[in-house]
């Protein structure tokens, strides 16, 4: 392996600074605006979710997710094969010799979140039916858990909380992809 590269790239710098742009628009929309509460077990000031939140997580997924695949480009891959995290998985490790979910300690949660993203943008936070279909389900339901999001019955419980923790999770993560992009792993 080549010598590391000293300097962050461009793609890392700009994800993790949309991640905190994102985050603290997020925090300053909930301490200054009245969210209008979503889904069934969301009466006034109820603390499972909203849209806001269901949002803000989405949009922080996918910036690492846009990412991956900016630099997995940049490494010669071509875009019909990154269609999935699976896809992305095993280019990363062809790339750079790296396997995520095991030389990123935060890669993991941010699978949790991601599967959280697919249940905000595809199913208004609840799981959807191919998140639930065996065999997925017992690997989404890990995911979940280990990003510390719970869930009720189908519907995931999404809070500020959650959110501020996502965006911690993605930046942490961004952080080790980018390490072993550069070798300094």
């Amino acid at each position: 392996m080549s010598d590391p590269d000293p300097v962050p790239s461009e793609a890392f710098e700009q994800a993790v600074s949309d991640v905190r742009l994102i985050h603290r628009d997020y925090r300053t929309a909930l301490s200054t605006a009245r969210q209008r509460p979503v889904g069934r077990f969301n009466a006034e000031r109820s603390a499972t979710s909203n849209r806001a939140t269901h949002l803000a997580i989405a949009a922080i997924v996918a910036i690492v997710e846009h990412y991956a695949e900016v630099v997995l480009l940049d490494a010669g891959h071509d875009a019909k094969t990154l269609r999935d995290w699976k896809a992305k998985e095993t280019a990363w490790q062809s790339a750079f010799g790296v396997d995520l979910r095991t030389s990123c300690s935060h890669f993991v949660a941010m699978i949790g979140f991601y599967e959280a993203r697919t249940a905000v943008m595809h199913a208004r936070g609840s799981l959807t039916d191919a998140q639930r279909r065996t065999p997925r389900r017992e690997a989404v339901d890990d995911a979940l858990k280990s990003a510390g999001i719970q869930r009720h019955r189908r519907e995931l419980i999404l809070t500020p909380r959650v959110a501020a923790n996502c965006a911690s999770v993605c930046c942490a993560a961004l952080r080790e992809m980018e390490d072993s992009r550069r070798g300094t792993s």
